[in-house]
């Protein structure tokens, strides 16, 4: 037995349900999920949905620029 993430095992059991014909219109994870870059391609590239959090300092990229105020993440305002 191989050494697997819990991302690359996730990515591996959503693959084999999905070659094998079950329905999942989406996908959710946790931090740990949302910080796997694969795991959102696959998902992309399956045209499968996805909710995966990710950390608060995880750049996320617009089509526009956000006309926001900026803001201090909770984790970096210690």
């Amino acid at each position: 037995m191989e050494f697997a993430t819990k991302p690359a095992l996730a990515r591996e059991m959503i693959v084999r349900a999905l070659d094998g014909g079950a329905a999942a219109p989406w996908v959710a994870g946790d931090e740990v999920y949302g910080a796997d870059p694969t795991l959102r391609t696959e998902s992309e590239d399956r045209r499968v949905g996805y909710v995966l959090a990710v950390a608060c300092s995880h750049p996320v990229a617009t089509p526009q620029p956000v006309n926001a105020a900026p803001t201090v993440c909770p984790c970096q305002a210690r």
